[in-house]
């Protein structure tokens, strides 16, 4: 595949007290293909340990990939005062997975903003062609918000966030997810 990676793997690394977890940016003409991030531990037991800034942070994002495999990874303690993810799928190509993975404590810290904290955020490309997302057996919980305005229609709290805009061909499937979100932990 001329200009891409392909079959990069992330397997077993941890990640502690940093800014952002794993990323893989491919592009939308050469997406990477084959990647696997797998069996990682992302953030330390302490609260707050990736990101804790100002700016959008996740765990784990993958953009512009082609059959990319995300899984039995543990994501947690992921806090900015921002867009906030867990695990982020950025417009996925062909077939990608997202699978048996623990999602937890995943924090927008902000008390004014009402951007969404998710603990798996999924988009497919809007590029010609039959894309889909599998995601399943994840476990999502402890998302939280520390929005104190206004009460808002937005929903800032999002187990599972499924983008729509994809091309006409393309389906996420969502199956056996356990998701619990409980908004007693957020002020508003």
């Amino acid at each position: 595949m001329l200009g891409s990676n392909a079959t990069n793997s992330y397997l077993n690394d941890t990640i502690n007290n940093s800014y952002t977890g794993i990323y893989f940016l491919g592009n939308a003409t050469y997406p990477d293909a084959t990647c696997s991030i797998s069996g990682c531990e992302i953030g330390a037991n302490a609260g707050n340990d990736i990101g804790n800034g100002t700016a959008q942070t996740w765990g784990i994002r993958v953009a512009n990939q082609n059959g990319v495999i995300v899984d039995d990874n543990l994501v947690r303690n992921v806090t900015a005062g921002s867009t906030t993810d867990g695990i982020f799928l950025e417009l996925g190509q062909g077939t990608c997975q997202i699978s048996n993975n623990v999602v937890m404590s995943i924090r927008n810290s902000s008390a004014t903003s009402t951007l969404q904290a998710s603990g798996i955020r999924a988009s497919l490309s809007a590029l010609v062609g039959s894309h889909a997302s599998r995601i399943y057996n994840n476990m999502v919980s402890n998302i939280t918000s520390g929005y104190t305005g206004a009460a808002t229609a937005t929903r800032i709290i999002r187990g599972i966030n499924i983008i729509t805009g994809c091309a006409i061909a393309s389906t996420h499937n969502v199956h056996f997810n356990s998701v619990n979100v409980d908004g007693t932990a957020s002020p508003n």
